[in-house]
């Protein structure tokens, strides 16, 4: 020190800007990029930067987020006090900026879209929310999904094809579609009732769906397979135990799955347990009505020898 000195600090504010979103499934991956800065986050993670008052922030996400069977479309950015903002913003205060997304059908549904007509027909609308809202809100829904997906559309895009360049097919696929919108309806009740459980929820829901489906799609043809098995005096509570241990496996796996948090072991399991309740229940139904159906025989022959005669 050679003589007195006049130290000076200069302070500059800053204030704290954050980025967030809104509308995306929590663990869906994205890009934030503030300022040519690239951030992989995941929702609903919230990126957090400081700048100088009266300095300029930019910013973009992406315009489209695709995670498993969700997509995402970006509808627009808001601020704290809700009002649309546009990159680049003047940093004046403490701000946050939200970007909104709007979740869309990755997977259509398409063979009901062409019957109804419209992708926003009620009955379409209700298939997508069922499957959407409910089964894809659930980590074993989401892995049923995944398989289901595989399978239904490795044909129903013929289907549709085939219905769009028919016209007369739409009013017989419309009655056969409808008893299946009122199965899932029942299936939403179910799982309403257990909703304090989401995995129990819709594990229940699809036992539910699945039975009942079975009993009105596949009797038909189980009806068939009944009569085979008794012409070969296969008794029935065999045939039903293999099916009753076959779906009680099913379960534990499914369980299984859940606590280790497996995949692989859900989209087995669920798509195992899935089946077995679609045959099983058509099954039993189909050896009660030829039961009914021989005790009715049985009786009238009793009462009536004549019957017999024009047996």
């Amino acid at each position: 020190m050679d003589g007195p000195k006049t130290i000076q600090a200069d302070w500059g504010t800053q204030y704290q800007v954050d980025f967030r979103t809104q509308g995306i499934r929590n663990g869906t991956s994205l890009t934030i990029i503030v300022d040519s800065q690239t951030y992989r986050v995941k929702a609903p993670q919230t990126i957090n930067v400081w700048r100088d008052s009266g300095s300029s922030v930019s910013f973009s996400m992406n315009a489209t987020v695709t995670e498993g069977f969700r997509r995402y479309q970006l509808l627009d950015w808001r601020d704290s006090a809700g009002a649309s903002v546009k990159s680049p913003q003047k940093v004046l205060k403490p701000e946050t900026f939200t970007a909104r997304y709007k979740e869309l059908s990755l997977f259509p549904c398409i063979i009901a879209t062409v019957t109804f007509g419209s992708e926003i027909s009620p009955e379409v609308q209700y298939l997508r929310n069922f499957r959407d809202h409910l089964v894809l809100s659930t980590r074993a829904g989401s892995a049923f999904m995944s398989v289901f997906n595989v399978w239904y559309y490795s044909f129903s895009p013929n289907v549709a094809d085939f219905i769009a360049s028919h016209d007369n097919t739409r009013a017989p696929v419309r009655i056969w579609l409808y008893p299946l919108i009122g199965i899932l309806q029942l299936s939403s009740l179910t799982f309403s009732t257990l909703a304090f459980s989401p995995e129990l929820a819709v594990v229940a829901a699809g036992l539910v769906a699945s039975a009942l489906i079975g009993l009105f799609y596949l009797t038909p043809i189980t009806v068939s397979l009944a009569r085979s098995l008794a012409r070969r005096r296969t008794r029935n509570f065999d045939v039903v135990k293999v099916f009753s241990v076959s779906c009680l496996v099913a379960l534990v796996i499914l369980a299984l799955g859940e606590v280790t948090g497996s995949l692989a072991l859900l989209a087995l399991a669920s798509s195992a347990m899935v089946l077995t309740t679609l045959i099983s229940a058509a099954l039993v139904f189909s050896f009660v009505l030829l039961n009914v159906a021989n005790h009715l025989t049985s009786w009238l022959k009793a009462k009536h020898p004549s019957f017999q005669d024009r047996q």
